[in-house]
């Protein structure tokens, strides 16, 4: 498993629409990853992933996350404003 401050937009970019495990028992699907410039460069490039989930799923947590790809991290996830129904977000600074 990768740990979490080496995590890049790299290692998502293949996982998008793939299924993700949240807290264990709610699956979240990767739809898109919304990326920002480094603020300097030996920092690393700021992103965030944007998931599809259950409707009734009201999270604003730190909860884990899994995947095969990148493992099992905690990570804050919390759900966001979106015309395209539930939709949840995860920032990686």
């Amino acid at each position: 498993m990768k740990p979490i401050e080496n995590l890049t937009v790299d290692d998502f970019k293949p996982l998008v629409g793939q299924n993700f495990t949240l807290a264990h028992n709610h699956t979240l699907v990767l739809k898109e990853i919304d990326t920002r410039d480094a603020p300097h460069p030996d920092f690393r490039a700021p992103f965030s992933l944007i998931f599809s989930g259950p409707e009734a799923l009201k999270l604003a947590d730190v909860v884990p996350v899994q995947h095969d790809a990148i493992g099992e991290h905690e990570l804050m996830v919390h759900r966001i404003a979106s015309p395209k129904g539930a939709q949840f977000e995860i920032v990686f600074n």
